[in-house]
């Protein structure tokens, strides 16, 4: 009987904190590898974990080619009025494309070599400088460095809706000012 993707990345992590309760580094090392291709968000709390399993698995982060804690920082965005913020870590060092793909359009947002967090900020306008269409995106990142490769990507909306374009209220009309007594 196959396991699940879940059941294999905890069999891996049985074995990668039992190999390095036994200090056989490199096996814990091995094993964690395995955990983090299968689950890259994977995370250890530093207050729980034994210091060297913790170290293992940190050492495999390095090793591995992946892009983790992907976000999308907007839930409220005015478009021409500021900027999504959008983050992510690189595991190893490696050339990384970040584009937004959705119904009728494919733009590139950042192009660069990068390694640890990167953090981008998309004005999200199309390249003529018009907003993007109201619809379902999915922001893209794609590392590659050598024949190693990894994506990930999250869904995101854009709506349109009415932006209040009244100008500040300085005074209300008929009412004077009455100096301080």
């Amino acid at each position: 009987e196959r396991l699940s993707g879940y059941e294999r990345a905890r069999a891996y992590e049985m074995l990668g904190f039992i190999y390095s309760g036994m200090d056989s580094i490199l096996k814990a090392v091995d094993a964690f590898k395995q955990v983090v291709l299968i689950e890259p968000e994977r995370a250890y709390d530093p207050q729980t974990t034994p210091p060297k399993a913790l170290s293992s698995f940190q050492v495999a982060l390095t090793q591995v080619l992946v892009v983790r804690q992907l976000t999308v920082d907007s839930v409220t965005f005015v478009g021409g009025q500021g900027v999504v913020p959008i983050r992510y870590t690189v595991t190893q060092p490696a050339r990384v494309v970040t584009r937004v793909i959705g119904p009728q359009t494919s733009l590139r947002i950042d192009s660069t070599a990068a390694s640890g967090q990167v953090n981008i900020r998309w004005p999200a306008r199309l390249p003529g400088g018009d907003p993007l269409p109201a619809g379902n995106y999915t922001v893209v990142v794609d590392a590659a460095v050598g024949q190693n490769s990894f994506s990930t990507s999250q869904p995101i909306r854009i709506a349109h809706g009415a932006v209040d374009t009244v100008a500040h209220l300085t005074s209300l009309p008929g009412y004077t000012y009455l100096p301080e007594t």
